[in-house]
């Protein structure tokens, strides 16, 4: 976004032309502040699935087994996996994960 036009939005924002100043001076600062690069990956989410295949595996199969969660599926197998991978792991589990993981 450009300096004026983050400064229209903040004045827009801020609804009145008397904040034009302020806003004027707020973009000034953040366009002198350099930007930050982080390396994203080309599809976080399909990164983060394919690394994590056999946790999905586990989670699709539990949420199989369940009947009485009144959610939609998709939630019961999100909810699964993210308590799949944030438990602790042994080197049994970490060795399984690694063979079923997905490489391109």
């Amino acid at each position: 976004m450009s300096e004026s036009a983050f400064a229209y939005a903040l004045e827009m924002a801020l609804l009145g032309s008397s904040c034009h100043e302020s806003a004027q001076a707020i973009a000034a600062h953040f366009s002198e502040r350099p930007c930050l690069a982080f390396p994203i990956p080309e599809n976080y989410v399909r990164t983060f699935l394919c690394e994590n295949w056999w946790h999905l595996q586990r989670a699709i199969k539990k949420s199989l087994e369940t009947k009485d969660d009144p959610r939609p599926p998709c939630f019961v197998i999100a909810s699964n996996l993210n308590r799949f991978v944030a438990e602790p792991k042994t080197l049994a589990d970490l060795a399984v994960a690694d063979t079923a993981r997905i490489r391109d």
